[in-house]
């Protein structure tokens, strides 16, 4: 269980846009240590031969796409994402999301009618550091 002292600390870091894999380590230990996630359950660069790619993180029907500044690489996490949740709905039979995350900004993602729909962003802050664990486990 993460301690309210430690989200802080991760909700800070994160604001900061860290970079790639400072995203993945303080995102998996939000992902386990905060919402009990099974690490065996995570999987990091997972290939997605069929389109090209590899995905950045996976946990159950969701996605997620680390980038170092939204800012500027919006487009590709949106052409990634518009590529890997067509393919893991296809392979699965399942509805999946897409979040892109520079760990200041996260972004949900949809595929609606084919084509790849942002949802309403979220941003973490320090005053509420549980508001970014209960976006997540929704």
């Amino acid at each position: 269980m993460l301690s309210a002292r430690r989200l802080t600390e991760i909700v800070v870091e994160l604001a900061s846009r860290p970079g790639h894999e400072k995203i993945r380590a303080l995102i998996y230990e939000l992902l386990v240590y905060g919402l009990g996630a099974r690490s065996t359950e995570i999987h990091f660069e997972r290939p997605l031969p069929e389109v090209r790619g590899r995905a950045d993180a996976l946990l159950g029907q969701t996605v997620l796409e680390f980038k170092r500044d939204l800012r500027r690489e919006r487009r590709d996490a949106e052409e990634e994402l518009g590529r890997y949740l067509p393919q893991r709905e296809r392979e699965t039979g399942e509805r999946f999301i897409g979040i892109a995350t520079d760990g200041a900004d996260f972004v949900p993602y949809q595929i609606e009618h084919g084509a790849l729909v942002a949802r309403p962003p979220f941003r973490p802050t320090v005053d509420d550091p549980r508001g970014l664990m209960v976006w997540l486990d929704s």
